[in-house]
């Protein structure tokens, strides 16, 4: 064990034993039902991990001696080792490594290789491993259990958006902190306590190394990210380091601010609240030039950047997704969500028969044609082109992927689902959250693909390689 007190075995019978080293004292654990060719202890000493020919891996609890978890495989398991916090590898005769979840809310990662079974397993730091084959390779595999690109924080995140040249992610969290990473290398940049309650969200000025945070307390503060002169700079030669620096706070919303956005120009500020209302604000300006009231909260809302003549949208809890002109005035409503609307995105680009795309709680993402102009349109509703569906689960989050004709959904269930909008069925599922994915945000070049998670988690992923993905989960290889 970690602190060189029990020494346990594996035995032919099935069992596994534990030894005191410095009084003798055995313990007994039972399940297996044919021999054990390995076993390990976690880092913390509190569980053991068990191989059997009877096709299982056991984990035990070492408070109370009893089985934690099982995991079924198809062969002989010939090795076991744990692998970072809460996750186990196995090592079977059908050449598979596998990496389990201890707690049980992921399902098993097959990595593939060797070209015959694999008899050994040794660690390679804290989440790599060494394997050894009949096959007569040994491999290093690193960072078996989490591949994907990543930023970790330390509370749930609400939002994710990329700074318009591609070069920074903002991160607003459950904590009421902002941070801001390098997008290329991941390094974090700034981390600023912004809120003593939630951030909604964060939004980048479209032109300007500014943004925005819509707060819980109905506020929009807004920062400027910049280089300034650092407490080191006496001693380092004039170093300058890069700080998020309070501008101003726009007061209006009687509560929670959920969603803000901005015009393609960046001059006008839109924000749409818990209190039904949206307000619209000029830059420089302390007080809102407009309040667009709704029947209930509006959850999200978005300019449609670049296009002419510019439209806002907005997502109420009523389940209609509404259009307005730059007046205020409403012009077009999209009936069809059976619940509120979480998420909507424009489709900027040019060519496909689709203007906007919204998201609900009934777990559907629905596709929208706006009609063409005639006046006060108010009663008026657009043609529904598609109707995508997430397999039961509430979508959360959405955006088009820029100058292509691809979706990104961020799921309840933690799923990043990725569709063309030419067909019902995901192009690909990505999976990596353990826990709900609040916001997605998609790079200025369409490869970047960031997510954000209540489970504390930015993950990064690769949109140009969706069909490599699709075929990796359709194998399960």
């Amino acid at each position: 064990s970690p602190d060189g007190i029990w020494i346990a075995a594996g035995l032919r019978d099935g069992s596994v034993r534990l030894w005191n080293k410095d009084t003798g004292q055995e313990k007994l654990l039972a399940g297996h039902q044919d021999r054990v060719f390995g076993v390990d202890f976690s880092d913390d000493g509190k569980h053991l991990a068990s191989a059997s020919e009877d096709q299982t891996v056991r984990v035990w609890d070492l408070n109370n001696l009893t089985e934690h978890a099982c995991f079924y495989h198809p062969v002989r398991v010939n090795a076991v080792r744990f692998c970072g916090a809460g996750r186990v590898a196995s090592a079977a005769g059908d050449q598979l490594l596998r990496i389990w979840n201890v707690h049980g809310k992921k399902e098993v990662r097959i990595l593939n290789g060797h070209e015959g079974a694999i008899w050994s397993l040794a660690a390679a730091g804290r989440t790599g491993l060494f394997t050894g084959s009949e096959d007569g390779t040994v491999r290093l595999w690193e960072d078996v259990w989490d591949p994907q690109p990543r930023c970790i924080t330390d509370s749930k995140v609400h939002t994710v958006n990329m700074s318009a040249d591609g070069r920074y992610l903002a991160v607003g969290s459950s904590s009421g902190c902002v941070t801001i990473w390098n997008a290329q290398t991941r390094d974090l940049i700034v981390e600023k306590k912004v809120s003593q309650l939630p951030v909604n969200e964060v939004r980048w000025h479209p032109l300007l190394p500014e943004l925005s945070v819509a707060g819980s307390d109905g506020t929009v503060t807004q920062w400027v990210f910049e280089r300034r002169q650092s407490a080191r700079g006496a001693v380092s030669d004039g170093y300058r380091e890069k700080r998020l620096w309070h501008t101003k706070t726009l007061s209006g919303h009687r509560r929670r601010v959920f969603s803000i956005a901005y015009s393609a120009s960046g001059s006008l500020l839109a924000s749409a609240g818990e209190d039904g209302a949206v307000r619209l604000w000029r830059r420089g300006e302390l007080k809102s030039e407009m309040s667009i009231h709704h029947p209930g909260r509006v959850f999200c809302l978005a300019f449609s950047n670049g296009a002419e003549p510019e439209r806002l949208a907005t997502g109420c809890e009523d389940g209609i997704l509404r259009v307005f002109d730059e007046q205020g005035e409403q012009v077009q409503a999209f009936r069809g969500h059976r619940g509120q609307i979480n998420a909507l995105s424009w489709n900027s680009s040019a060519g496909f028969q689709l203007n906007v795309a919204s998201a609900g709680a009934d777990g559907t993402v629905r596709l929208w044609q706006l009609l063409s102009p005639s006046g006060n349109s108010e009663s008026s509703a657009g043609i529904q082109r598609a109707v995508f569906a997430a397999g039961g689960t509430k979508i959360w989050s959405l955006a088009f992927v820029p100058d292509e004709p691809l979706l990104i959904a961020g799921t309840d269930s933690g799923e990043v689902l990725l569709w063309s909008t030419s067909e019902s069925m995901p192009l690909a599922s990505f999976r990596g959250h353990d826990e709900p994915v609040w916001s997605v945000s998609v790079g200025p070049d369409g490869n970047q693909l960031w997510s954000g998670g209540w489970d504390g988690i930015v993950r990064r992923w690769d949109v140009s390689r969706a069909q490599s993905f699709h075929c990796a989960n359709g194998s399960k290889n």
